[in-house]
C-alpha cells in the first residue's frame, strides 16, 4: 500500500473573507494518492479536467493547520492542489489547483481501508 501512496497534495480550506481578501488555510497531504485526467465536454464547449484524491487515515500523512481533524467542504470553496505548496493569496492560480465538488467518507470493513474520496474540477 505503501507504494500506492507516494503522492502529495495541499488543501486550501476556505475560510471566509478577511478585509475583502478569501482567506484560506493550509493543509498537507502526504502519502495519498490521486489521480488526474484530463479532457473537454461533449462540443468543445469547456474543459473537463478533474482530480480524484484518496486520503487513507491510517497510512496517509495530514499537517492540517489548526492541529484538528482532517475536513473537506464540497461546495466548490476548497482547493486542492497537487504536490506540497504554502500560504498564497490566490490557490486557485497554482498549476492543477481544481475546486473540491464531491466529498465522500468511507469508514466500512477494516479500519485500515477507511478514507475519504475526494473530486476536484
Amino acid at each position: 500500500m505503501s507504494r500506492v501512496l507516494g503522492k502529495e497534495a495541499t488543501l486550501y480550506t476556505y475560510l471566509g473573507e478577511v478585509n475583502r481578501k478569501a482567506a484560506y488555510a493550509v493543509s498537507k497531504l502526504r502519502n495519498v494518492y490521486y489521480r488526474e485526467s484530463a479532457g473537454i465536454t461533449a462540443g468543445n464547449t469547456a474543459p473537463a479536467d478533474s482530480m480524484t484524491l484518496y486520503v487513507f487515515d491510517r497510512k496517509s500523512k495530514v499537517t492540517t493547520f489548526d492541529g484538528g481533524a482532517l475536513s473537506f467542504h464540497d461546495d466548490g470553496t476548497d482547493i486542492i492542489v497537487p504536490g506540497i505548496h504554502g500560504d498564497v493569496e490566490n490557490p486557485i492560480s497554482l498549476p492543477g489547483a481544481r475546486k473540491v465538488m464531491f466529498v465522500a467518507r468511507f469508514k466500512q470493513g477494516s479500519p485500515r481501508m477507511w478514507h475519504w474520496k475526494v473530486v476536484a474540477r
